[in-house]
């Protein structure tokens, strides 16, 4: 899992910090919450309908994460510079 943009292929490393990965996570996870509602909200039963929840729940868990890490990198940032 490497972008162009980082010097780092380390999944710990772009870990909140990756700003594209981050944006390009948001689109997945939006645009496939949007395919879900709008193609298998009726049936939710089908097999593609599940394997698209699936991935919508990593998908979720990805951009959780990403957001625990920026927040703990700004309070970590604000810290040392306080110091």
């Amino acid at each position: 899992m490497s972008c162009k943009s980082c010097l780092e292929n380390k999944f710990k490393e772009k870990l909140g910090r990756c700003r594209l990965c981050m944006i390009s996570n948001l689109i997945l996870l939006f645009s496939g919450a949007l395919l879900w509602w709008f193609c298998f909200r009726q049936d939710a039963k089908q097999v593609a309908s599940i394997a698209l929840l699936f991935a919508l729940l990593g998908c979720a868990l990805l951009m959780f994460a990403h957001i625990l890490a920026f927040i703990y990198y700004r309070i970590t940032e604000d810290k040392h510079r306080l110091k």
